[in-house]
């Protein structure tokens, strides 16, 4: 994320960096002494990150607000009436996405995909590798209107095919079968090994919204049994069962009670 934010800033002077104090955890300390004057961290105000952000949005800017999930979870208004109600082109950079492990009970990054899947305007990108990430964030700018891009702690996958990245446009890693898997993110690289093993159909959605409606609807008539796997609390799977209908559905996702620390 680091890098591709550097090699996109060279390229386009209107993109700004904006942290809430914690440029080196989101890999922002190159581009902060990169581009110092483009280079904001506003210590622990999440809500007015994302507000200042707004501003400079519907200013000609082109700002990245780089926060881990758990605590974008404070600025759930300022995302909503600020940036997507007015359709501002900012794009948040949700970094801790998932399963945080050593973080703790109270900093799990489950909840940021089921809350922003619900905000008008708003597009969530779930890259399941490397290359996927820096393609989602360029494709995010180019845009110009309210996205995320959720990863999560630590480096995902090399890529494992060339499909170019479209917003709402699914891949199929394995083709559609009775029986086919829906996974997102990090969950990519967990089925990928049991789908080619088993002979399943391996579907990466890379956007969590919105869905591929085209793809769905081939599973639909293709598919017996589908498991949608995704780390975070029930999102995908509940909206992707309601599009497939009478097709069976195992969700495989982070249960609503707390993710305990052991």
């Amino acid at each position: 994320f680091g890098e591709a934010m550097v090699a996109l800033a060279q390229k386009d002077p209107n993109i700004v960096a904006v942290s809430a104090a914690m440029p080196v955890g989101t890999g922002l300390t190159e581009f902060a002494g990169r581009f110092p004057g483009r280079f904001f961290d506003v210590g622990i105000a999440e809500e007015h990150a994302l507000t200042m952000a707004a501003g400079m949005a519907s200013g000609g800017l082109r700002p990245v607000v780089a926060i881990y999930s758990t605590f974008l979870q404070r600025g759930y208004d300022q995302i909503l009436h600020d940036i997507c109600l007015q359709r501002l082109p900012v794009v948040l950079a949700v970094d801790r996405a998932g399963l945080v492990g050593d973080d703790g009970e109270t900093h799990q990054g489950v909840y940021d995909a089921a809350f922003l899947s619900t905000m008008p305007n708003m597009t969530v990108y779930s890259p399941a590798t490397q290359q996927e990430l820096v393609h989602m964030l360029t494709l995010a700018l180019s845009r110009g209107e309210p996205a995320a891009v959720r990863y999560p702690r630590g480096s995902l996958m090399q890529a494992v095919s060339a499909q170019p990245v479209e917003k709402g446009v699914w891949e199929e890693l394995e083709p559609v079968a009775e029986k086919t898997v829906i996974a997102t993110g990090a969950m990519v690289a967990v089925a990928l090994p049991v789908c080619r093993r088993l002979g399943a159909g391996l579907v990466n959605a890379r956007t969590i919204r919105p869905m591929d409606e085209s793809l769905l609807a081939r599973v639909k008539r293709t598919a017996k049994l589908v498991v949608v796997m995704e780390e975070g609390v029930d999102c995908l799977g509940l909206r992707a069962a309601a599009a497939l209908a009478q097709v069976p559905v195992a969700r495989m996702c982070v249960p609503a009670d707390p993710v305990s620390q052991a």
